[in-house]
């Protein structure tokens, strides 16, 4: 699986082709208008496209150009995947939807350079494509193991041992762990580094330390999902425990 942050120049027109892997992207930014056969789609940012193996398109990018995340899957995980994601078996554009919050999620991932987290959001950009809604009751053991590991391991595994070790597909996992939890793998994991550096602040840990030992790739990193969570900055909420 390949995931990147791509940008299309302004105006580009690429004539009817396919590709012989799977591409589900998200615009981040300008329009696009895609054809498949008779049917023509215009796109916008947080648009989302699921495109299988081998879907003949035609793209016309806007004149501000196009900047996407997208994910790239080939024939075998594509096939893999469709197994029990229903969802993603045919080319169709959404428009609305729970997807924006972790593809956005995946787009900053990338921007950070951050592996795991990348991988986490991956899988949950992908259940949460026509996610069903939450469901009440207790989390079944699969979900309280994956949180469990995610709130006590420094460097939680990657997704697809968590996966394995629940005897169930990444995707699948993901889903499972959003509907019980009420939020994203990835959401979960920013939250439990968060409260990991404000743990470290009112003991003088240098910013860039305690961003490191929660888990970020870097200061900006913690930062930004600092201030997501919170609405301050690291400084501004260590000022207010100064009281």
């Amino acid at each position: 699986m390949i995931v990147a942050n791509r940008t299309y120049l302004a105006g580009l027109h690429q004539p009817r082709h396919a590709h012989d892997s799977m591409a589900v992207t998200m615009l981040l930014a300008g329009t696009l208008r895609e054809r498949v056969g008779r049917v023509e789609e215009t796109a916008h940012p947080l648009s989302l496209v699921v495109k299988p193996v081998g879907v003949e398109h035609e793209n016309h990018f806007g004149g501000q150009g196009v900047q996407t995340v997208q994910l790239l899957l080939d024939a075998p995980e594509a096939a893999e995947l469709a197994q029990v994601e229903p969802a993603l078996r045919a080319w169709r554009w959404i428009h609305t939807g729970a997807f924006a919050r972790p593809f956005l999620a995946l787009a900053r991932a990338v921007q950070a350079g951050d592996a795991f987290a990348a991988e986490l959001a991956t899988a949950d950009a992908l259940a949460a494509i026509d996610a069903p809604p939450s469901s009440g009751g207790a989390p079944p053991l699969a979900v309280r193991l994956v949180k469990s590991r995610l709130d006590d391991d420094p460097k939680p595994p990657r997704i697809r041992d968590l996966a394995r070790d629940a005897g169930m597909h990444p995707v699948y996992l993901a889903r499972l762990f959003r509907r019980h939890v009420g939020t994203t793998m990835m959401h979960y994991l920013r939250q439990r580094r968060v409260r990991q550096v404000v743990s470290r602040l009112d003991s003088g840990t240098p910013l860039s330390n305690a961003a490191h030992e929660a888990g970020f790739a870097d200061h900006a990193h913690m930062c930004r999902a600092f201030r997501a969570e919170t609405g301050v900055t690291p400084s501004e909420y260590r000022v207010l425990l100064a009281g």
